[in-house]
């Protein structure tokens, strides 16, 4: 339960460091092509319109491994708009329960790549520096 507490912690952290910044993703996204009609359908595609605390509750409904998600394909919180394998507990006419990945979403900065695959992809390289600097300090400290 304490390492549960510690890690909902963190996740909470970061995600209020993010909101935080100056930076406005929507126009991280459009680099020097912005205009006021796009920011708005970006900001509505990914909700940042939305209150925070929605935008809160989605993040952490999107990171868990069980999720709640709306059926209604307009919904913030709609199933159809996520790229996610699931397995489906339960559900009613307007909600299903759902057991999945965390769904870590897409990349601001490389447009429409998912935050996993960019993960996955420097995986190997991260986990041959780990070694190498570990290797490195075993030899020099004997």
């Amino acid at each position: 339960m304490y390492g549960f507490s510690i890690l909902f912690g963190v996740l909470t952290i970061v995600f209020f460091l993010f909101k935080i910044l100056p930076a406005d993703p929507a126009r991280m996204m459009l680099d020097k092509r912005e205009d006021a009609e796009q920011l708005e359908l970006i900001n509505q595609k990914y909700g940042f319109n939305k209150p925070i605390s929605l935008q809160y509750l989605s993040y952490v409904n999107d990171i868990s491994f069980i999720s709640i998600y709306s059926l209604n394909k307009h919904s913030f919180i709609s199933i159809h708009n996520k790229e996610i394998n699931y397995f489906k507990f339960f559900e009613t006419t307007s909600y299903i329960l759902v057991a999945k990945l965390p769904a870590l979403g897409k990349s601001f900065v490389k447009q429409e790549k998912s935050v996993t695959s960019i993960i996955i992809s420097t995986f190997k390289n991260t986990i041959v520096l780990a070694i190498s600097s570990i290797t490195i300090a075993i030899v020099v400290a004997l």
